[in-house]
């Protein structure tokens, strides 16, 4: 698979942790039952994909426009609160 691509638990870990939405020394079950959390509690569904052998699969541009995405809603909110 290309570098922009991540296929399977381990790889979907491996870069949830790169980008510092994980902590570096998470197990492996941890992480991923932290993921699937996410999945169904921050619309992370639309962006983990299934691959036709079942294998969990995410492409790293999609992730990182929502994690700017929801950066930006998170600073919104903030501001609302404080004014």
């Amino acid at each position: 698979m290309g570098d922009e691509i991540c296929v399977g638990r381990k790889e979907i870990v491996a870069y949830f942790k790169e980008i510092k939405l994980l902590a570096p020394h998470a197990a492996l079950k941890d992480a991923w039952v932290t993921i699937y959390r996410w999945k169904k509690k921050y619309g992370l569904s639309e962006l983990i994909h299934r691959r036709p052998n079942g294998k969990p699969m995410v492409i790293k541009a999609e992730i990182r426009l929502w994690l700017e995405r929801t950066q930006q809603l998170n600073r919104l909110a903030e501001r609302r609160e404080r004014n």
